[in-house]
């Protein structure tokens, strides 16, 4: 079995999502000021949450606003802007990996099911 520390060095940061209340000033900040590109928009039908997907080099960052009832939204008005989440990106593993249970599946799986007797019905009897 890995060690911790060594089964965390397969993984890396994927992208940061921010919440934040002003998109628009959020984005400036970021593309001017930082040098980031916009990579991706998105609005829902309504136009009430809006993300864009922000990168620079291997740097993928995710704001977020939302004017609904949204995670974002509430996270912006009890804290202000900041890190809403962190996508950490893992290695698939491969198809042919074993079952976490190893040695112990495989027996189970090949074992026959354990004789039970039958409930018994009560008898009927015709009149």
């Amino acid at each position: 079995m890995k060690n911790a520390a060594h089964a965390l060095e397969d993984m890396a940061i994927d992208y940061v999502e921010l919440a934040v209340s002003y998109i628009e000033k959020a984005l400036s900040w970021l593309v001017d000021g930082y040098g980031f590109a916009v990579r991706a928009r998105s609005t829902p039908a309504g136009g009430a949450t809006r993300s864009v997907n922000l990168g620079q080099g291997e740097i993928d960052l995710l704001l977020t606003e939302s004017t609904e009832d949204h995670p974002a939204r509430a996270y912006t008005e009890r804290h202000s802007d900041g890190v809403a989440d962190i996508g950490i990106r893992v290695p698939t593993p491969p198809r042919h990996s074993p079952r976490p249970c190893g040695a112990a599946h495989n027996r189970s799986a090949n074992r026959s099911p354990p004789e039970r007797s039958r409930p018994r019905r009560p008898s009927v009897s015709a009149m």
